[in-house]
């Protein structure tokens, strides 16, 4: 069963487009991660790595709580270089499980740019789901992103728009605690955790909690908005 990985809450706005059998998404990816929010050791180099994006079947699944990551997930998380998972996408484009993908470019949040933008993202009735990953920078290998996110609803119509916010991923490779941590390599490799304040109590982990310590508050927020 596919389910919504890394969202807190799916909020649907407006009226469910009339069945087409392909539309054309803009995708927001607005920061949340930030000093006043998750104080908690926040580097003074904070950034994201290239966002990637792509629509596809029920076949395909980009990265998924309790599973092992795949090569380019794992190089994603660690480094923030995208080579493998360009490579895996485009071989399960030839398979007909991925429809299209989209990327972003390395964002440094700051008070004036808060958000980054990918203009279009083809979604078909045969690949309705959305799934995307970047990394949270510098860390040892910890992500967020989106897990198989349908835009369609029961009807098979098309959601004009989705806001989803997102948390903190551990993606079960390096077990560094800390942002700037040395390499850890985690051997045998675990499978991804979300890095959620019990996660992080009982990892020893040194990062995203509040002010008080008592939650972990979303990193992103992502907006699909259909094009007309």
């Amino acid at each position: 069963m596919k389910s919504f990985l890394a969202i807190a809450a799916l909020v649907l706005t407006a009226t469910a487009s009339a069945s087409k059998d392909e539309v054309i998404y803009k995708v927001t990816f607005k920061n949340k991660w930030n000093k006043n929010r998750h104080p908690k050791n926040y580097p003074s180099s904070a950034h994201w790595s290239p966002l990637v994006v792509a629509s596809h079947s029920a076949d395909y699944v980009m990265w998924h709580k309790e599973t092992l990551a795949s090569a380019g997930v794992k190089q994603v998380a660690e480094t923030g270089a995208t080579t493998k998972i360009d490579a895996e996408l485009s071989n399960y484009k030839g398979m007909n499980k991925v429809h299209d993908t989209a990327k972003g470019s390395v964002f440094f949040p700051n008070d004036d740019t808060k958000k980054i933008r990918i203009k279009e993202l083809g979604v078909s009735k045969d690949h309705p789901y959305v799934s995307a990953i970047t990394m949270i920078a510098p860390s040892p290998d910890w992500i967020t992103g989106l897990d198989s996110l349908k835009l369609t609803d029961d009807n098979g119509d098309w959601l004009e728009k989705v806001r989803v916010n997102v948390y903190p991923y551990d993606a079960g490779t390096d077990s560094g605690k800390t942002f700037e941590a040395k390499n850890v390599e985690t051997n045998p490799q675990a499978n991804i955790q979300m890095l959620s304040l019990q996660y992080i109590q009982d990892n020893s982990i040194e990062a995203f909690v509040d002010v008080d310590a008592k939650k972990v508050k979303p990193v992103a927020k992502f907006t699909l908005t259909m094009k007309k």
